[in-house]
């Protein structure tokens, strides 16, 4: 019988790079099935295009009204506009909840059976050796936990590329404003992105404690529910025993969650004060500019609702980065769980 790991390097945990877990994460959906990342992928610049439409709608209503149009042409052009808006909004909702849809039946189907496939074949020394086993938790937390979802990942890619699209679309706006805006948002929203970068990097570093945690607790669990060890635990008096391993589990594992609750926390309200302060100057540049040029109102509005464009959709954009590199460790955890070495030959049994 082949001998068990003694170390983390043995058991061949390595880190995959974010484009191959994203090739990996794709084969999967698009062999199950092909519509979620249709739909998914398709619905991204729709969203986008939306938004950009209704940052046009003002500029065409003040346009027309400066230039003083019938009432006939205005009216036809903010029906397009208007019309435009509603076709890629309603478009992008129906194939979000399409592609969200399939999404779920995929990690019921298709993943949460993957991860029992391997867990019921992999070796014995494999799955009772301590080391695996934290990294059979850290799959089962990849696949249901609050470190990421490996299923989510290509829901949070759509809405990483749909940012891409929004953010793109307003720094093209802007552009033809003032250049300058461009460096100084993305500098800004660059330092609040750090943020999360770190807090990511630090719930990596926490990942291992944690699931040794959780297993502990499900492992107390579990025995403490055995009918065979009822008469045990009454005969020893180990119920306070068992009560206060319990306990203590459970503190650890609020500990580390209040630890990471704290750093969300902290991040979110320092982006939203850098926000409020480079929102608050562009504004008034802005105003600065109205008065002392001959700027129409049409696009003071439209670089108005630019520049809170911009920022949304860069925010959005530093999120999904953040949100999809935490999809890309959890389907790191997955995946070294299933490609873990089985060294026991499986033969086919004797024929019946």
């Amino acid at each position: 019988m082949s001998k068990p790991p003694k170390d983390n390097k043995k058991t061949n945990e390595k880190k995959y790079g974010y484009f191959s877990n994203l090739k990996f994460i794709f084969s999967c959906h698009w062999n199950f099935n092909k519509r979620c990342i249709i739909a998914l992928l398709a619905s991204s610049p729709m969203k986008a295009f939306a938004a950009v439409v209704a940052a046009f709608l003002p500029k065409i209503v003040l346009d027309c009204i400066e230039k003083k149009v019938s009432p006939s042409v205005m009216f036809a052009q903010v029906a397009a506009a208007v019309l435009l808006n509603i076709l890629m909004s309603l478009g992008n909702s129906v194939l979000t909840n399409v592609g969200a849809r399939d999404m779920t039946i995929a990690e019921n189907e298709l993943f949460k059976m993957m991860l029992f496939q391997k867990t019921i074949d992999m070796d014995y020394n494999n799955y009772i050796f301590n080391e695996t086993r934290v990294m059979k938790e850290k799959a089962n937390q990849a696949l249901n936990g609050w470190t990421g979802n490996v299923c989510n990942s290509i829901f949070q890619n759509s809405l990483l590329f749909a940012s891409l699209f929004g953010f793109t679309s307003f720094t093209a706006i802007i552009a033809k404003c003032n250049p300058v805006f461009i460096p100084i948002l993305i500098v800004s929203y660059g330092l609040s992105s750090l943020g999360w970068f770190l807090l990511q990097k630090y719930r990596d570093k926490k990942k291992d404690e944690w699931s040794g945690t959780f297993l502990k607790m499900r492992y107390m669990t579990f025995r403490s529910k055995d009918f065979s060890n009822a008469k045990d635990i009454r005969v020893y008096n180990m119920t306070d025993f068992l009560a206060r391993k319990t306990q203590k589990h459970l503190d650890e594992s609020l500990a580390l969650q209040k630890k990471m609750e704290n750093g969300h926390t902290i991040n979110t309200v320092f982006e939203d004060l850098l926000k409020f302060g480079i929102s608050l100057g562009a504004y008034a540049y802005l105003i600065h500019m109205k008065l002392t040029t001959d700027m129409t109102l049409g696009d003071f509005s439209l670089y108005f609702g630019a520049i809170t464009g911009f920022g949304t959709w860069l925010g959005r954009l530093v999120d999904g980065i953040s949100d999809s590199l935490e999809c890309d460790h959890a389907i790191n955890d997955f995946r070294n769980f299933l490609d873990l070495k089985d060294t026991m030959t499986k033969e086919s049994g004797e024929p019946l």
